[in-house]
């Protein structure tokens, strides 16, 4: 059940926190520094963390409200904790190695207020040398597109739109369009749409949570929108959780499987879903392989973690 919404306060800002100390004191400046004029709360959940985060946190907002885990949950376990207790009538998701970039918040409320059939909208993600995150406006992960993908394809041939469909890779990314998916680092939903559908799955565990979301949102006839004229600065890979690498790197290939599965539009290629099966499967294995030799970053792409 979550907390009936407060007429006081129009955004939740939830972050999970766990060992990143910096990265998340750098979050929180850069959202009071944020010119944010809607009235928010900020809600941090310290993920049973080695070094805490309540001071951090009460240094910058003293209001806040943190919860602090007595055993690591994870990252859907954890922002689900926030997303119970939020109050406000938008629930932004937040990772704690963000940057807000000025007039983002406002943006997105104000696109949420004007557009009633949006149930969630995301920002441009960009690294930290200004590139484009493409994970933060994704289409359909079909059979073709999942396969090119994986094997690169959609970067050959970034104007294809077959090939480039998961990462709409031929879309403009300075036009506001809508998408399938946001990318979980930071995204904005609508209290009726959590109301509805509930929030991040629980049993995916690590990765593709925001995916799955997203897919139900959309699936209920919600409209999922990137707007661009917000900017958020991901660093990517920092203040996760403690799963051990290699769980880490399990869940990296199993759960995208999953969500493969999941949605009926899979169910009518079986031929391509064995050779995707196959595929990350071969793909664990040699990841599996590199980490027995001693190479720990593997299976991921850059800013592809949440």
């Amino acid at each position: 059940m979550t907390r009936p919404p407060d007429e006081g306060v129009e955004l939740s800002i939830c972050i999970s926190y766990y060992d990143a100390p910096d990265y998340l004191s750098r979050c929180l400046n850069s959202i009071r520094n944020s010119d944010t004029r809607c009235k928010y709360e900020i809600l941090v959940v310290d993920d049973a963390s080695p070094r805490p985060c309540t001071e951090a946190v009460t240094a910058v907002f003293s209001d806040a409200c943190v919860i602090v885990n007595s055993e690591n949950l994870g990252y859907a376990k954890a922002n689900n904790l926030l997303i119970d207790t939020a109050a406000g009538h938008f629930v932004l998701v937040l990772n704690c190695d963000t940057q807000i970039l000025p007039g983002a918040l406002d943006a997105m409320v104000a696109y949420l207020n004007k557009h009633p059939d949006a149930g969630a909208v995301g920002p441009k993600v960009l690294n930290d040398d200004g590139t484009l995150q493409p994970q933060c406006r994704r289409g359909f992960l079909s059979p073709l597109s999942s396969f090119a993908y994986s094997v690169g394809l959609d970067r050959l041939f970034p104007h294809n739109r077959a090939l480039g469909e998961y990462l709409l890779r031929y879309v403009n990314p300075e036009e506001t369009h809508e998408v399938q998916s946001l990318s979980g680092a930071c995204m904005m939903v609508r209290r009726e749409v959590i109301e509805q559908l509930g929030a991040f799955d629980e049993t995916l565990v690590q990765y593709s949570e925001d995916l799955d979301w997203c897919y139900r949102i959309t699936a209920a006839d919600w409209h999922v929108v990137y707007l661009p004229k917000a900017e958020v600065i991901h660093s990517g890979g920092k203040g996760g959780t403690n799963i051990r690498f290699f769980r880490s790197l399990y869940y990296y290939h199993r759960n995208p499987w999953i969500i493969f599965c999941r949605y009926p539009r899979n169910r009518f290629f079986p031929l391509y879903g064995w050779l995707i099966a196959l595929m990350v499967l071969t793909r664990f294995s040699i990841a599996s392989l590199r980490l027995l030799w001693g190479e720990r970053r593997v299976g991921t792409r850059k800013g592809s973690a949440h």
